[in-house]
């Protein structure tokens, strides 16, 4: 059933996140894929569809606690996820983070003010060989408050390095990215770039996902040890991006094929019966 508090979330979260506060899973942590019912999305998500790599990333927000609990709004890659809400079951009282309490009857509601888009351009960046370094670099970042809206980690190994890649453009002011359409296994961006910047999109990377620029195909990385980046060259441009699995692919291939055989083998048996049902001449 629909609160006061998830209603009000619901019309003002936009493109970004909701994560719960706390360390008791029974009294502060929103039991797993209940957000997905109210269409809200989760930072956290479902631990058991998690990646390796998401998980080692929550656990560098808050790397001392127990589990999957989280306690530390402080961090900066809470802002990197696009965590715009924090739900919590107790007055938050610690945080140095620039947050703002809101009214709330049945639950204690803050909103981070520091919170970023869920799609934005880079214009400078670091290329790194191995996850190792990506993550090292990340949770870096996050302890000397080194701001990574202003610096992308991409991750390319040797042998990913096949195409041209493009020069930092710090000189230029950073682009602009509206998201046009946000579905589950598609992402329409409408992005805007001066010189070639890195589009960083805060949503978990994962092998199948394919990316479109203005209908061209292009490489899709790792940014920030997690998330999605590719290069947008100057000017304006429509980006997709689709969830295009070879499995999945291969899947559909071979059911039709298999399809067509087994057309073709049920018209073959029709016209052997049928011509052996006609009288002798």
């Amino acid at each position: 059933f629909w609160t006061d508090s998830l209603r009000w979330i619901s019309e003002h979260i936009g493109r970004h996140r909701i994560i719960a506060i706390g360390t008791d899973a029974i009294k502060h942590w929103m039991p797993s894929n209940t957000a997905m019912v109210y269409r809200l999305r989760d930072a956290q998500g479902s631990d058991s569809l998690w990646t390796m790599r998401y998980a080692r990333f929550l656990k560098c927000i808050d790397p001392d606690l127990p589990g999957f609990s989280l306690d530390n709004l402080d961090s900066q890659l809470l802002d990197l996820v696009s965590v715009k809400f924090f739900i919590s079951g107790a007055p938050i009282e610690h945080a140095k983070k620039n947050i703002k309490e809101l009214q709330a009857s049945d639950m204690w509601l803050y909103e981070n003010l520091d919170v970023f888009p869920r799609a934005f351009m880079v214009t400078d960046w670091l290329i790194v060989d191995s996850p190792q370094q990506s993550f090292s670099l990340v949770c870096e970042a996050d302890r000397h408050r080194i701001n990574l809206m202003d610096k992308a980690i991409i991750e390319l190994p040797e042998r990913s390095k096949q195409y041209k890649l493009a020069s930092p453009t710090t000189k230029h002011k950073r682009g602009n990215v509206t998201i046009v359409l946000d579905a589950p296994n598609r992402l329409m961006l409408d992005a805007t770039s001066f010189g070639t910047q890195v589009l960083v999109i805060a949503d978990s990377y994962y092998p199948g996902w394919r990316a479109y620029v203005d209908g061209e195909h292009k490489p899709l990385f790792i940014v920030d040890y997690v998330f999605r980046g590719l290069f947008v060259p100057s000017g304006r441009h429509i980006v997709w991006l689709s969830y295009e699995p070879t499995s999945v692919l291969i899947g559909v291939y071979t059911a039709c094929v298999c399809m067509s055989m087994f057309v073709g083998v049920a018209v073959l048996l029709l016209l052997r019966r049928y011509h052996s049902s006609q009288p002798a001449m």
